[in-house]
């Protein structure tokens, strides 16, 4: 069985009164600009971090497979994202801690290093 594949209806023009964005702007007395306002910059600090962050690997409860597992970090969550991304591997939040998929400490350890976290043991 196909699949039929939709039209993307037509584009509306600038301050019409449709349900668009634009169109909901124009009936405010607002325009829309085409280019996106720049967002504000991040802090210099980035997130808060304890006074130290492990960094050790682990096997225990894993079915036989290791993985990093970091504690101490601010903002776990934005952190496990940015490391799945720079390092091309799997990374969750569990409780307070990330865990990346593979045996990736001294990666890890490097890769905060330059983000600025001052004091990292490696366990």
């Amino acid at each position: 069985m196909s699949r039929k594949k939709r039209k993307a209806p037509p584009p509306e023009e600038p301050g019409s009164s449709g349900t668009s964005l634009g169109g909901l702007l124009g009936s405010l007395g607002l325009t829309a600009s085409a280019t996106p306002a720049e967002a504000p910059a991040p802090a210099a600090s980035g997130p808060r971090d304890a006074a130290k962050v492990v960094v050790r690997k682990e096997r225990k409860g894993r079915g036989g497979k290791t993985v990093t597992v970091i504690a101490g970090l601010g903002d776990p969550k934005a952190r496990a994202k940015a490391l799945g991304k720079v390092l091309g591997t799997g990374a969750r939040v569990e409780g307070d801690t990330v865990v990346v998929q593979g045996e990736l400490v001294e990666r890890v350890a490097t890769w905060l290093e330059q983000q600025g976290v001052k004091r990292i043991v490696r366990g």
